[in-house]
């Protein structure tokens, strides 16, 4: 299932964010990229690798609870054979949040080791990327175990950079999410996990994008929600989802938005929209 959507949606604070990483870049030993672990594909923003540089880079696949496990491990293996380091995290639920800041230092032991044969205190920087909405904040908040960053479910929160401490020898950069120039292919995805904001695409396209991908992948959980024992057309799909859900047969935009809210919430199961076969 492949429906290519060309978006251009690169606003003004993305193009500073992403001209102000750069500036950074140059002081960090290390970039996590963070990833929607329902979307490992579609959040990955290949700008964030350019600006990485030679340095290297931890993807953290964010909301593990919610995506597929089965899929998860597939993505991982494969950008693991790509090169890069890999985490299946939870921010929320604190799954392997433990594990990201020893696993920094394994990464990095070689410099560590080299600064300490030249006599140099330990003391290294990460940056912290991602595309919007994928949850940095909730990240760095439990990391340091305080809410020191704005959090919210909905794109473009975090504005500005700002430094964090991590402990007494790792700080962390945390930027603004990122997006790039033309989102094509992977608009559908975006919008369909809240990556862009729903105003962005046309609702109705978004939410039949996501009655297409339910019935292929997720058929019986689908059905199941919804109380669908087949379906002939699109409308069939809204009246069973409205008698289900208690609202009018014609309330499309209520009917849409409860789709969305139980798709993206764990309500239709865990979610893997980004499928291996798309790389």
């Amino acid at each position: 299932m492949e429906v290519k959507t060309n978006i251009n949606w690169f606003p003004g604070h993305m193009q500073k964010a992403k001209r102000e990483m750069k500036e950074k870049t140059s002081l960090v030993n290390i970039v996590y990229m963070v990833l929607d672990s329902r979307i490992p594909k579609s959040s990955f923003n290949h700008l964030v690798k350019e600006i990485a540089s030679n340095r290297p880079i931890l993807l953290l696949l964010n909301k593990a609870d919610l995506a597929d496990k089965i899929e998860t491990k597939k993505w991982m293996d494969y950008y693991k054979s790509q090169g890069y380091y890999c985490l299946d995290i939870d921010a929320i639920t604190g799954y392997n949040m433990n594990k990201i800041v020893p696993l920094t230092y394994e990464i990095l032991k070689d410099k560590i080791e080299r600064n300490k044969e030249r006599g140099i205190k330990l003391s290294m920087k990460a940056m912290i990327t991602g595309i919007p909405n994928v949850g940095k904040s909730t990240i760095i908040n439990a990391l340091v175990k305080k809410k020191i960053t704005q959090v919210g479910d909905k794109p473009g929160v975090t504005k500005t950079q700002q430094w964090v401490k991590l402990d007494s020898n790792l700080d962390l950069l945390d930027t603004p999410g990122v997006l790039w120039p033309k989102l094509e292919e992977n608009g559908m995805n975006l919008a369909l996990t809240g990556a862009i904001k729903d105003d962005i695409m046309p609702i109705d396209e978004i939410v039949k994008y996501g009655f297409d991908f339910m019935n292929t992948y997720y058929k019986e959980a689908f059905y199941e929600r919804y109380k669908i024992d087949k379906i002939d057309s699109i409308y069939d799909i809204y009246e069973k989802i409205a008698k289900a859900r208690g609202c009018k047969i014609d309330d499309y935009e209520k009917i849409n938005n409860i789709f969305l809210h139980d798709l993206r919430h764990e309500k239709l199961g865990r979610v893997t929209v980004d499928r291996l076969t798309s790389v």
